[in-house]
């Protein structure tokens, strides 16, 4: 006869290890998606929910997130390439198990820190060896003949837009906990944090992703003056600068520039993908085409006129148009607000704490204000790209609304500086 009390205890035990199993699983849900590996993410929220009574920690993104995960199957049972929704079903469920699994694990300060501290290791990993990882090695001329030899020996190797688009989210990340490092944390963790940036920064500028550079500018430029109020004066200045920008038709220039990949074209090509994208929304708009089956979909649908029949296009090369191919207006309209909570968790977390005076504070009011610029590296990003979906590192971009959810409920149950007053005077 089962015992149900030890059946308990061994779900706390498997539930207290949820992140660690998780990360041990994530690589069969992310290089080869296989069933086994969702099957042992199921096991794990099953033990959770058997260890404390329900299936997660309450936070805004859960539904949305939840619902955007029933309409797996529903990809898997409309979709014209099997396979191919296969990997991208994959995707998406290791981005929802490190979702969860970080909302669940980190529940205190420290395991945030120790978080955080994880984090700053992966990025610096992926940054060093993102010369070896990634298919073209313009940016990186300075490498030596046996490191691009090496690099050749891979089986699979990354786009540089597509590693670009998901290392750059993380540097605000690194950043933040260079300049307000979190606790009592001394030298080292500044140092590390430092390095980190430093690195990650001039991996970017390697990476030579155009795209990636304005949306870091556009970001700097909307979240500066929200830390310096004092840069708000040169707002006549910059207003001054885009009516100049406009009047010079620089905006066709730039995008132009932005959008010339070298494998798809400038801004006729990449506007001709947006329409037939768009087009293909306008017929699927309930159920979307199937998870990853634009890219053999589309050329018999919605033949190009500039791309060549040999050009295989593996997306929209737009974030938005891309969700909503993959699963319909519903599906993008829950992916919409599950970053909209983001955002806003990310912008309540920052005024919570920018009015705090202990170190604690200003060191989380910082991070909040990193995570806040995450977002919009991803927004502003996903207008001409779509490497935030679909795609290996995309998981980063889950990790990113995890890290928010974790930092906003800590918000919520900090006390604030009034409340702290008032009790002083009790």
């Amino acid at each position: 006869m089962v015992r149900w009390d030890r059946v308990g205890g061994l779900a706390r035990r498997v539930a207290a290890w949820e992140l660690p199993l998780v990360l041990l699983v994530l690589p069969g849900l992310i290089l080869r998606p296989m069933w086994v590996s969702a099957a042992a993410v199921a096991v794990l929220w099953l033990c959770r929910w058997m260890a404390w009574g329900r299936l997660t920690r309450p936070a805004p993104p859960n539904l949305p997130l939840l619902l955007l995960g029933a309409l797996i199957p529903v990809s898997l049972a409309i979709t014209p390439t099997p396979a191919a929704t296969r990997v991208q079903a994959g995707y998406l469920l290791a981005g929802l198990a490190l979702y969860f699994a970080v909302l669940n694990w980190a529940v205190d300060a420290r395991r945030l820190q120790t978080l955080l501290g994880g984090v700053m290791v992966v990025a610096l990993g992926l940054a060093l060896f993102s010369p070896l990882l990634i298919e073209s090695h313009e940016g990186f001329r300075w490498l030596p003949a046996g490191w691009m030899a090496l690099a050749r020996r891979l089986p699979e190797r990354i786009n540089p837009n597509v590693l670009a688009g998901n290392l750059a989210p993380l540097w605000p990340l690194t950043l933040a906990l260079a300049w307000r490092p979190p606790g009592e944390r001394g030298w080292w963790w500044r140092g590390l944090a430092g390095g980190v940036t430093l690195v990650l920064g001039l991996v970017l500028l390697g990476l030579a992703s155009r795209g990636i550079w304005l949306a870091l500018g556009l970001t700097g430029l909307l979240l500066l003056p929200l830390r310096w109020p004092g840069l708000r004066r040169g707002w006549p200045l910059a207003v001054a600068l885009i009516w100049l920008v406009i009047a010079q038709r620089l905006p066709e220039r730039l995008a132009a520039v932005t959008l010339d990949t070298g494998a798809l074209g400038g801004w006729t090509v990449r506007t001709e993908i947006w329409q037939r994208a768009a087009f293909a929304l306008g017929d699927f708009a309930l159920t979307g085409m199937g998870m990853g089956a634009w890219a053999q979909v589309a050329p018999v649908l919605y033949p190009y006129l500039h791309i060549g029949a040999n050009t295989t296009v593996p997306h929209a090369h737009q974030l938005f148009l891309q969700v909503g191919l993959d699963l319909g207006v519903p599906g993008l309209t829950l992916f919409l607000a599950t970053i909209g909570l983001g955002v806003w968790m990310a912008w309540q977390s920052y005024r919570r704490y920018r009015d705090g005076t202990e170190p604690e504070n200003r060191s989380r009011a910082a991070l909040a204000l990193a995570l806040l610029a995450s977002f919009l590296i991803i927004l502003s990003h996903g207008l001409v790209d779509a490497v935030s979906w679909g795609t290996k590192p995309a998981v980063f971009t889950w990790l990113v609304l995890a890290l928010t959810t974790v930092l906003y409920l800590n918000a919520e149950t900090a006390p604030t500086p009034t409340a702290v007053a008032k009790a002083g005077e009790g």
